[in-house]
């Protein structure tokens, strides 16, 4: 299981999504929409609390060319 977030949302409402669905124990984390976002730093800070790697990152509109593999 792989829970796609939304990097365009507030941190508080990214913490609360992690946190609710924690119970699915999903394995990687996907986040979108960085384009939207002013940095990455924001991201990198939810890393720990997922408590899983981070498999891709999204940018613009079309998910399936937009993809990119999360690096470090």
């Amino acid at each position: 299981v792989w829970l796609v977030l939304a990097a365009n949302l507030r941190d508080r409402a990214l913490r609360s999504v992690i946190d609710a669905f924690k119970r699915l124990d999903y394995v990687r984390v996907v986040f979108t929409k960085l384009d939207e976002t002013p940095g990455p730093g924001a991201i990198a800070s939810l890393a720990d609390r997922c408590e899983c790697p981070i498999a891709f990152t999204g940018i613009g509109e079309d998910i399936l060319t937009g993809l990119v593999e999360a690096d470090a």
